[in-house]
């Protein structure tokens, strides 16, 4: 918990934390620990170092395999929802720093250029579904029955809801949106393209 509380410093403060080796020990956790309250802290750690939106901080993440850890997390993990919550707030969090401009924001073009977007895509359907879920690209016929996005009820459904809409912010023009959410969503039925 220190650690964490620390990443949420100031950016000095989050400096410090990477020194001592504890951000690069989180990414180690993250991906290759069994605790599932190590896991939990890691992400929390890696969130808020990300939430820093200090470009040496943020590149050191990346340099150091963030998205390799995060993938790696989200692909097995499917019922902490507050951890995978920061997961995906630790994505967001880069792309945020990279900048608004998605079509020049470095974060974005790098994991798209490493083809990381299905990793992405991976991710939500372990949410919806659970780890056993495969990325299905049969699109078939999609029906949406009701807003979940402006009414998630479950923590499932919320983090489920955060994964669409950071992939409609961030990748949505690098995909056609409604082929991209029936990707994630397809067998889920209850999200609206709003």
């Amino acid at each position: 918990m220190v650690a964490s509380n620390i990443a949420a410093g100031n950016i000095d403060q989050v400096q410090s934390l990477i020194e001592s080796g504890a951000v690069k020990d989180s990414l180690t956790i993250l991906s290759g620990n069994d605790d599932k309250r190590l896991k939990k802290e890691a992400c929390w750690i890696l969130s808020n170092v990300a939430s820093s939106k200090d470009w040496r901080q943020v590149g050191y993440l990346v340099e150091e395999g963030v998205f390799e850890s995060v993938f790696q997390y989200l692909s097995i993990s499917y019922s902490d929802y507050q951890a995978i919550q920061k997961a995906i707030e630790c994505l967001e969090n880069i792309f945020e720093a990279g900048g608004e401009n998605v079509k020049q924001n470095f974060f974005v073009e790098k994991i798209l250029k490493e083809g990381k977007l299905d990793d992405i895509l991976r991710a939500g359907q372990v949410v919806a579904f659970g780890p056993d879920a495969g990325l299905n690209n049969d699109f078939g016929d999609f029906e949406w029955y009701s807003d979940l996005s402006a009414n998630p009820v479950t923590p499932r459904e919320r983090v489920l809801v955060h994964i669409v809409k950071m992939l409609q912010r961030w990748f949505g023009a690098e995909m056609n949106a409604k082929i991209l959410l029936q990707d994630v969503l397809s067998g889920f039925g209850a999200v609206s393209l709003g």
